[in-house]
């Protein structure tokens, strides 16, 4: 079973769960933010 690779693949994945969405949020709120360190 693969990962899942999207944003929507992983909504879909932690659809229904606040602990897997609060995991996602996290998880996005880090890419975003090392992203945003790397662009500076």
């Amino acid at each position: 079973m693969r990962p899942p690779v999207s944003a929507d693949e992983w909504l879909f994945h932690f659809n229904g769960s606040v602990p897997g969405s609060l995991v996602y949020h996290a998880i996005a709120a880090a890419v975003l933010s090392v992203g945003g360190v790397r662009a500076a």
